[in-house]
């Protein structure tokens, strides 16, 4: 929602979002891999880092934020 209203079109926002899911990702993956033969991969996604308590409150956290932020940019740009 920031980048959207921050960049003034839908386009590039979800373009940032496929290339991070696709390609950032992957690559955070496979040069880990490299780390050698006693570094533990973990497939994005599905490794249980935190539980789900505080990814919850991170989550939350991050919305309220990101919302506020965008209220913020929106109001300096009303130019009526």
């Amino acid at each position: 929602m920031l980048l959207g209203t921050a960049l003034r079109s839908p386009a590039l926002p979800v373009a940032l979002g496929l290339v991070w899911i696709l390609a950032v990702e992957s690559l955070v993956v496979n040069v880990a891999a490299l780390a050698g033969p006693d570094a533990t991969v973990r497939t994005p996604g599905f490794a249980a880092i935190v539980d789900g308590g505080q990814a919850a409150w991170v989550l939350a956290g991050s919305v309220v934020l990101f919302t506020a932020l965008t209220a913020l940019l929106l109001a300096r740009r009303d130019i009526t």
